[in-house]
């Protein structure tokens, strides 16, 4: 069984969901920081030593409303880097995949790996699997990439099973009739799609680094005054969050309830 969460959910809620980019770490940055100088947000820029393991605290505290931080990490493979913000309520990942993508005129997607809500726990978040795969928009005049395939799983009061645009070469597209709707995109499916990606999010390893903080202007929204900001304990134990490091070993049958 595939624990499908980044780095064991030590830095979750912000890396349930991750994007990636085709691109050198330095590259998205420089982008990203392009892209907000167009709306009049500059941002200042500090290098990490090492990777997503060392980076990820650095991270707090996490900001209710506007994010102010973005953390571009260089993975294992030379050719992707990934991002997450520092949203208490989890990366928003949508955006910036989009824009950077077409920015750099190159391949950008986004994942998201949130375990099954257990009955009766209030606190936690609801599950969800997703893959949503962008392609840069050829017209001359268009902003943002397209999303060329989205195939996801997502808790509700029950499971349901969503796809978008035309199946890619390495789907399990059997699968997707699967009676248990739970069953029709894995965390394994996942794992397997990003690796037919050059991309291994749930290995450890994969985050080596160079690492990139990049900080703008911490905007106070009204829920922000009331909860102004969070560490990773805090948002987790609101969240009904248990890190890989902190949690009892999990039986098959808990796994399968994924």
């Amino acid at each position: 069984m595939v624990d499908a969460r980044v780095l064991g959910d030590k830095f979750a809620p912000i890396t349930s969901d991750m994007g990636f980019v085709r691109a050198p770490a330095a590259d998205v940055v420089r982008s990203y920081c392009e892209w907000g100088l167009e709306y009049g947000r500059p941002r200042t820029v500090t290098e990490v030593p090492g990777g997503l393991a060392d980076a990820g605290s650095l991270m707090e505290p996490l900001d209710y409303g506007p994010t102010s931080k973005f953390l571009v990490v260089g993975t294992a493979h030379p050719e992707w880097s990934a991002f997450v913000d520092n949203g208490a309520q989890g990366t928003d990942p949508g955006s910036p995949t989009k824009v950077l993508g077409q920015r750099l005129n190159t391949d950008s997607l986004y994942i998201s790996c949130i375990p099954a809500c257990p009955p009766g726990d209030e606190r936690a978040r609801l599950g969800a699997r997703k893959f949503v795969v962008h392609h840069p928009d050829p017209r001359p005049a268009a902003g943002l990439a397209e999303i060329i395939r989205m195939v996801a799983v997502i808790q509700d009061s029950r499971w349901t099973f969503h796809t978008s645009g035309d199946p890619l070469p390495f789907e399990d597209v059997a699968a997707y009739t699967n009676r248990r709707i739970a069953d029709r995109f894995t965390p394994e499916m996942l794992a397997d799609y990003c690796a037919a990606y050059g991309l291994r999010p749930f290995d450890d390893d994969f985050f080596p680094g160079p690492s990139y903080i990049i900080e703008g202007e911490r905007k106070i929204s009204p829920l922000a005054r009331l909860s102004p900001s969070e560490t990773f304990a805090q948002a987790q134990a609101r969240l009904g969050i248990v890190p890989r490091d902190d949690a009892p070993q999990r039986t098959d049958d808990e796994r399968r309830q994924e």
